[in-house]
């Protein structure tokens, strides 16, 4: 298991960080969200945990089950020059070497196969 750290990003709110170096190519997780951490609503859920949810393609909003049990993948914030890619089995890998510190990003329109672009400011 690769050393990971919560602590707080620049880019939004809390990161995703490495405690050591990893190399290019380290297979880090197999799936981000387990079926069972979901939660369906036709609206997100109250404020400041609305945060945590978003809005699929078929309209109905996606949240976590219990805010205080997340898995770490609710924690990894968008960058279109994301060091982290989705292969097709589902599992998340290295795109390059991160350096012990630096935070570890995802591209939300490959990982999710969203049609339009995320905006950095939106997120």
């Amino acid at each position: 298991m690769t050393p990971l750290i919560l602590r707080r990003s620049p880019r939004h709110g809390v990161g995703v960080f490495a405690l050591t170096d990893i190399p290019r190519g380290q297979a880090l997780f197999h799936s981000l969200f387990a079926p069972q951490d979901w939660l369906y609503r036709d609206r997100p859920l109250q404020k400041p945990f609305d945060r945590f949810c978003y809005k699929e393609a078929a309209g109905r909003w996606c949240c976590p089950k219990d805010v205080r049990r997340m898995s770490i993948g609710w924690y990894l914030n968008h960058s279109s020059r994301s060091n982290l890619g989705r292969r097709e089995d589902g599992s998340y890998v290295t795109m390059r070497r991160i350096r012990k510190g630096e935070e570890l990003t995802l591209d939300y329109c490959m990982a999710f196969g969203e049609r339009k672009p995320v905006r950095e400011s939106c997120i």
